[in-house]
């Protein structure tokens, strides 16, 4: 279960960082 939860973070980690730079790209372009 630990390991589930760690996993979980790590994914919505990636996820933000990933719209993060989605958002950078789309402003840049702007």
């Amino acid at each position: 279960m630990v390991f589930y939860s760690d996993v979980k973070k790590a994914i919505i980690k990636e996820f933000k960082i990933n719209i993060q730079k989605f958002t950078f790209k789309l402003d840049g372009t702007a």
